[in-house]
């Protein structure tokens, strides 16, 4: 308004005044029975409607100099009004939800509280949005934010299913990857392995190229192992290292193989776990020295120490056959 115009304060409370005269006479039109056809009615609605918001913007523009929805680049968490129209454009969504101008008003108001800090009302707001205007522009927007809403305030469950919604319904959406990727983490950390599974390997599927998926498909057999499934780690590893993936990292491969023999002794499988230890330190002998890295050395180190102890107990537990007795 001033920004426009060369009006006087004067000039601008005559207009919210204006404002407030056909806002308060177009609702009482409207609101007396037997005035008017239906064509009044519906106009007398339009310019109540209009009025109600015109007061918000104004009052809010009146002391900030701020535009209706122009959030960007403005300090507004500093205004002191700002918790005010975020409040009044709330409150002109329950006065009209049906307003085709009604999601843009709320994603306003939404991103006011957000700005001043109020996480209640910015996560209230953000609900409102997906569970009345799922057809809007801002419906998955809302449902990223709100996942990131309840991460801030450490509800890592209802934060990872938000996460989970947003990745089914929109792989493509800007947040979807990183978003997807932290539902897994919070899944495992939650110790629901069977989620954290399955959300990594959607992932895969999803986002092959992604740098995070050679990590993900280590980490399965991992978390099988973590949460005491035992043979789908055995699997999963056995997998792994039999059919490593492509540009798999040497160190994943060999991971796989010394987390494999692992069970293996575990299991108290004498028969297959030597077969498995002469195998990997083969398979050491034909690496680089380049791809000896320090990491490669201690599983080698470790390895060896595995195939010397199950050679020492196979030569302890054998029988020593002395002389018959005539």
């Amino acid at each position: 308004f001033r920004a426009k115009s060369k009006a006087t304060s004067e000039d601008f409370k005559q207009a919210v005044s204006d404002y407030k005269a056909l806002k308060d006479t177009s609702k009482a039109f409207f609101d007396q029975q037997g005035l008017g056809n239906s064509k009044f009615k519906k106009d007398m609605f339009e310019y109540y409607q209009l009025a109600y918001l015109q007061l918000i913007d104004m009052t809010f523009k009146s002391s900030s100099g701020y535009a209706l929805y122009n959030t960007e680049g403005s300090d507004l968490k500093s205004n002191p009004d700002v918790r005010a129209a975020a409040n009044g454009f709330r409150e002109y969504v329950d006065a009209f939800p049906e307003a085709e101008n009604a999601p843009n008003v709320l994603n306003t108001s939404a991103v006011y509280y957000y700005k001043i800090k109020d996480m209640a009302k910015t996560m209230e707001t953000r609900h409102l949005m997906i569970e009345k205007y799922p057809t809007s522009k801002y419906y998955i927007d809302h449902i990223a934010e709100l996942g990131y809403a309840y991460e801030t305030i450490a509800d890592f469950e209802t934060a990872a299913q938000w996460y989970e919604k947003l990745f089914e319904l929109d792989k493509e959406h800007a947040s979807a990857k990183d978003a997807f990727y932290t539902a897994s983490l919070f899944r495992e950390s939650l110790g629901q392995w069977e989620k954290a599974v399955e959300n990594k390997k959607k992932y895969i599927e999803a986002f092959p190229e992604d740098e995070r998926t050679l990590g993900m498909k280590i980490d399965i057999p991992k978390i099988y192992q973590k949460f005491d499934q035992v043979d789908k780690a055995k699997t999963a590893y056995n997998a792994f290292q039999k059919s490593p993936p492509k540009d798999a990292p040497i160190e994943f491969v060999f991971f796989a193989r010394m987390k494999y023999g692992e069970i293996l002794r575990d299991e108290n499988r004498p028969d297959r776990l030597d077969k498995h230890w002469e195998m990997v330190l083969k398979q050491f002998d034909k690496l680089t020295e380049e791809q000896m890295t320090p990491q490669m050395k201690v599983f080698k180190a470790e390895a060896a120490f595995e195939r010397g102890t199950y050679s020492s107990r196979k030569y302890m537990d054998s029988k020593i056959s002395g002389p018959s007795s005539s």
